[in-house]
C-alpha cells in the first residue's frame, strides 16, 4: 500500500520583491484579457489556424494580460478600514464570450475549479506568492448531456507518450498529426478517427476537441469483467439506542418507499442485516411465503449462515415479498433491551456478501460498538485532553481496504443519541470512497424521524451512481501532484481507486511546479481520466480537460486567484492534519494567510504601517478564514462533542465547493424585502437573487426578517419590531408575540411575500448534497444563540474563537513583524 502523503502548506517565503513593483506610494490594477471584458478569452478567439484553436487563444490571451499590466494599477483595499468587503452578489465564474464552439472548451467550474486561474511560470515565483496551487474536482457532477456528450464510437485518440486523451487544447500540426498539450509528443491521427466519423477532417465538428469534458463509451479493452449487478447491503443497527431514535422504522420506512428507484438494471441486488448483541441475515427464497432469518452470535468468525446468493435478494422479482419485509421489521424489533453493539462483526459479515461482487454497504448507526470485532471504549474524560479527533483502532480503516480492494464502498449514517467515536468508526469509509452523515441529538429530539434525515437518505438512494472507478489526473510539463485530499485509495502517484462515485463526490489536489514552465506554451494543462461503470453495466470513461495561463508576473497571480477554492484547500489540508494535532492545523491556517498577506505587500513600497492592504481579488480571503477557523471542526471551545468534530472534519472532505462554502461563511439575506426587483427568468425559471449580507448582528434590524444559509442548517431570524402585516403574511399569525418561541418549518401559505420567501429557500436547497433544515428563531428566544453562533464577524456568542476585526488585528500584527 502506498501512503497518501499529508498536504503541506505552502513553503517558506523567499525574500526580496515580487516581480516589478509599482512606483512609491502608487497602486496598480489589472484587468486580465480586457479585450474579453474581464474573462479569459475563448479558445480559438484570436487564432487565424482552425487547427490550432487552443494555442493562438492562450498565447494571445497572454499577450493581452501583458498589454493590461501596462495600462492598469492593481486595485488594492484596506481591509482594516473597509470592513463590508462581501459582494452583495456572488461573483460570477468568469466564462468565455460568445456561444460558438470556441465558447465551450473552457472547463464549467461546476466540476473542476482550480485555486489560481493564473499560474507562475516558477517554482520560485509560487513559493513567493505564498498561495496553494490545486484543484477541486467533482468527478461525477450530474451535468446536462449538452455539457459533457457521450462518445458512443469506438475511438479513442490517445497521446503515444504520456497517454492523454484527444481534447479542445492539442495543436494540429496538418490533418494527420497533432501535438499533445501535455509532454509535446508529436502523434499521428488514426484513420479510423475519420472512418468513425465523415465530419473529423473538420475538426470542430468533434466533440473531443470542442467540449472540456466529455464521456467515452468504453471498449473491451477497459474491462477486466462483465459488468456486475448493482447490489447493495444494508447494516442496520437494532439496539434499544436504535429504537429510541425510531432508526430501524424509518429506514424500513424509507428504504420500502424508494426500493424500486435504487439505481441499476434489471439485475440489481439489495441484502439486510440488523445487528446488536448478535448479527442476524435474512434470506429470501423464491417458494418461500416470508424470508427466513438466521441469527449469528458467534462473533469471533462471523461466517455467513446459507449461499450469499440466497441472501441477496433480486428487487425486480421480490418487490412484494420485500415491501412486506420492510412493514415487519420495525414490529420484529420494537421490544428489544439490547445495549450490546457488534458493529465491527455486522461490517465483516457485510463484507462477505460484496466479496468478489462489488457494490455498496450503508451502516446505520446509533451506540458504539462494544462487543465482538472493533469492540471500542467509551473514552474517560478524566484522563482525555482536549478534543479526540484520531482513531482509537486501526480496526476500521483495514476494513476499508479490504472493501477497495473488492470494489464496495461503505456509507456511514450515525446518530448521536451518545458517543459513537465516529473517529474510529467512520474510517470504514475512509478508503473505500465512502461518505458519512451525522445527526446530533441537537437536530431533533427523535433524529431518524427528522425530515432532514429522511431527505438524507432518499436522495442518497436514488441519486445517480458509478462502480469500479479509477481516476487518473494527468499534468503538463513542469507541473506534479503533491497531495490528494478526500476518501479513496491512493493507488499510484496520480491514480486513485474509487469502488463508488457519486455527484457530490469532491476530490481535492494539490499541485506544486517542479520546473520552469516553456515559454512557448504559455498555459499549463491538466486532465482528469475517470473509468467507471454505470449502475446500468456499461463501462465509461470521462474525461476533463482545462488550460490555465501563466504568467512570470506576481500581480498577475494574486489578481487570478479564486478564493473559494484556495479556502476549501487550505481548510482541506487543515482537515488532514487536525486528528494528529488541532492546534498546529489552527496554526496552519493562520500561517497561510499571514504569508499570502506579507508577500503582497512586498511588493507595495511606501506602505503605511497603520493599513492592511490586500488585492480586491483576495479582499474576502481574510472573512472566509475567520469563518474556517470559528468552524466547528477547528474551534478551541471546550464544550464541543468529539463527534460534532469529526463530523465538521468529514463535510469538509466531503461537501461540494458551494455548499461547503456556506458551511464556512454563511450567507445571510434579508427575507422582508424580497421582492419583484430581486429576480430575473433563467431558462423560464423565475431566480431570485437579493443583496447577501454580511454574517453580523449589524446587519439585522429588530424590523426585519433574515434568512442565514449555514450549508448544513437555515435560520429564519425575527426581529421584535416587524411590521404586523409581515408576520401575518409569513407566518400567519397574528403579531410577534404570537410566534412560537421555535420552529422547523416555513409554512406555505397563499400571498406573494410567502410563496417568495418559499421559493427562495427551494432554490438554495436545490443544488445541496446535504438537506439543510431550517429552524426558525425570534430574537427573544433562548434558542437564537444557536443562529449567533454562525455569524463569523462578530465572533462573542460562546463558540467562537475569533471576531472577523479581531482576526485583522492579529494579521495585521503578524504581517508586519510586529
Amino acid at each position: 500500500m502506498q501512503a497518501q502523503q499529508p498536504g503541506r502548506y505552502p513553503p517558506a517565503a523567499h525574500g526580496g520583491a515580487i516581480g516589478q513593483p509599482p512606483p512609491p506610494g502608487s497602486t496598480q490594477t489589472r484587468q486580465l484579457y480586457p479585450q474579453a471584458g474581464g474573462h479569459p478569452p475563448a479558445p480559438g478567439q484570436y487564432s487565424q489556424n482552425p487547427h490550432q484553436p487552443a494555442v493562438g487563444m492562450v498565447t494571445q490571451g497572454m499577450a493581452n494580460m501583458q498589454m493590461a499590466n501596462q495600462q492598469h494599477a492593481n486595485e488594492a483595499i484596506n481591509i482594516l478600514a473597509e470592513r463590508t468587503v462581501l459582494p452583495p452578489q456572488p461573483s460570477p465564474f468568469p466564462k468565455p464570450p460568445g456561444n460558438d464552439f470556441r465558447a465551450v472548451t473552457m472547463a464549467n467550474p461546476d466540476y473542476v475549479r482550480s485555486t489560481l486561474r493564473v499560474v507562475p511560470t516558477t517554482r520560485q515565483l509560487l513559493d513567493t506568492c505564498r498561495l496553494p496551487l490545486g484543484l477541486l474536482i467533482q468527478p461525477f457532477k450530474q451535468m446536462p448531456a449538452t455539457e459533457i456528450p457521450l462518445i458512443r464510437h469506438l475511438v479513442m485518440v490517445r497521446c503515444t507518450g504520456c497517454r492523454a486523451y484527444f481534447n479542445p487544447f492539442v495543436s494540429f500540426l496538418n490533418s494527420h498529426q497533432w501535438q499533445c498539450n501535455l509532454c509535446f509528443r508529436t502523434n499521428e491521427v488514426p484513420d479510423s478517427f475519420y472512418q468513425a466519423d465523415p465530419r473529423a477532417e473538420n475538426h470542430r465538428t468533434r466533440p473531443e476537441l470542442k467540449c472540456c469534458a466529455v464521456e467515452y463509451l468504453a471498449p473491451r479493452e477497459y474491462t477486466t469483467r462483465p459488468p456486475p449487478p448493482a447490489a447493495y447491503v444494508f447494516v442496520i443497527e437494532a439496539t434499544a439506542a436504535s429504537q429510541r431514535v425510531g432508526l430501524v422504522e424509518t429506514v424500513s420506512k424509507i428504504l420500502s418507499k424508494n426500493l424500486m428507484s435504487l439505481p441499476g438494471d434489471t439485475r440489481r441486488q439489495i441484502s439486510i442485516i440488523t445487528y446488536g448483541r448478535g448479527v442476524t441475515f435474512y434470506a429470501f427464497k423464491a417458494n418461500a411465503v416470508q424470508p427466513q432469518m438466521y441469527m449469528v452470535n458467534d462473533l469471533e468468525e462471523t461466517g455467513l449462515p446459507v449461499p450469499s446468493a440466497d441472501l441477496g435478494v433480486n428487487v425486480e422479482e421480490f418487490q412484494d415479498m420485500l415491501v412486506e419485509f420492510f412493514e415487519q421489521l420495525p414490529i420484529v424489533h420494537q421490544s428489544t433491551t439490547e445495549s450490546d453493539n457488534c458493529l465491527g462483526s455486522a461490517i465483516q459479515a457485510a463484507f462477505q456478501l460484496v466479496s468478489g461482487l462489488g457494490g455498496r454497504v450503508t451502516v446505520f448507526q446509533a451506540s458504539m460498538p462494544n462487543i465482538g470485532a472493533g469492540a471500542l471504549k467509551e473514552a474517560d474524560p478524566a484522563t482525555t485532553k482536549g478534543p479526540k479527533l484520531d482513531a482509537s483502532a486501526g480496526f476500521y480503516k483495514e476494513q476499508s481496504l479490504e472493501f477497495n480492494q473488492n470494489h464496495a464502498a461503505v456509507d456511514v449514517f450515525g446518530f448521536g443519541v451518545k458517543p459513537l467515536d465516529l473517529a474510529t468508526t467512520s474510517g470504514v469509509c475512509k478508503f473505500s470512497s465512502g461518505q458519512v452523515y451525522y445527526y446530533s441529538d441537537q437536530d431533533h429530539p427523535s433524529m431518524a424521524q427528522s425530515g432532514r434525515f429522511n431527505r438524507d437518505l432518499t436522495h442518497y438512494l436514488t441519486r445517480p451512481i458509478g462502480f469500479e472507478a479509477i481516476m487518473r489526473l494527468r499534468c503538463s510539463y513542469g507541473v506534479s501532484i503533491e497531495s490528494f485530499f478526500g476518501n479513496f485509495f491512493h493507488r499510484g502517484s496520480d491514480v486513485l481507486n474509487m469502488p463508488n462515485l457519486n455527484p457530490d463526490l469532491t476530490v481535492g489536489v494539490q499541485l506544486t511546479i517542479e520546473d520552469t514552465l516553456p515559454r512557448k506554451r504559455p498555459f499549463i494543462s491538466l486532465q482528469s481520466a475517470v473509468l467507471y461503470t454505470t449502475h446500468k453495466g456499461e463501462r465509461r470513461t470521462r474525461v476533463t480537460t482545462i488550460a490555465i495561463p501563466t504568467s512570470a508576473n506576481a500581480m498577475d497571480v494574486f489578481d487570478g486567484a479564486d478564493v473559494e477554492a484556495v479556502t476549501l484547500l487550505v481548510a482541506r489540508m487543515a482537515t488532514s492534519s487536525a486528528p494528529t494535532s488541532l492546534a498546529d492545523a489552527r496554526e496552519g491556517i493562520t500561517t497561510c494567510m499571514v504569508d499570502c498577506l506579507r508577500s503582497y505587500q512586498k511588493s507595495i513600497a511606501g506602505q503605511s504601517p497603520t493599513m492592511l492592504l490586500v488585492p480586491r481579488s483576495l479582499s474576502t480571503l481574510p472573512l472566509f478564514f475567520t469563518g474556517l477557523l470559528n468552524l466547528v471542526s477547528f474551534s478551541q471551545s471546550k464544550s464541543l462533542l468529539n463527534d460534532d468534530r469529526v463530523y465538521g472534519l468529514r463535510l469538509l472532505d466531503q461537501l461540494p465547493v458551494g455548499q461547503a462554502m456556506r458551511f464556512i461563511y454563511p450567507c445571510m439575506y434579508a427575507l422582508h424585502d424580497l421582492g419583484e426587483e430581486h429576480t430575473t427568468t433563467r431558462e423560464n425559471v423565475l431566480h431570485y437573487s437579493p443583496t447577501r449580507l454580511q454574517a453580523s448582528m449589524v446587519c439585522l434590524s429588530p424590523s426585519g426578517i433574515y434568512l442565514l444559509d449555514a450549508g448544513i442548517t437555515f435560520y429564519v431570524w425575527i426581529g421584535q419590531s416587524v411590521a404586523n402585516e409581515v408576520i401575518i403574511d409569513l407566518f400567519d399569525v397574528e403579531s410577534f408575540a404570537a410566534l412560537p418561541e421555535t420552529q422547523s418549518y416555513l409554512p406555505l401559505l397563499e400571498n406573494p411575500r410567502s410563496v417568495a420567501v418559499n421559493s427562495f429557500v427551494k432554490q438554495l436547497r436545490r443544488h445541496s448534497a446535504l438537506h439543510a433544515p431550517l429552524f426558525m428563531v425570534r430574537a427573544d428566544s433562548q434558542s437564537s444563540h444557536r443562529m449567533l453562533q454562525r455569524l463569523v464577524d462578530d465572533g462573542d456568542h460562546g463558540l467562537q474563537d475569533y471576531s472577523y476585526y479581531n482576526f485583522l488585528s492579529r494579521l495585521h500584527k503578524a504581517s508586519s513583524g510586529k
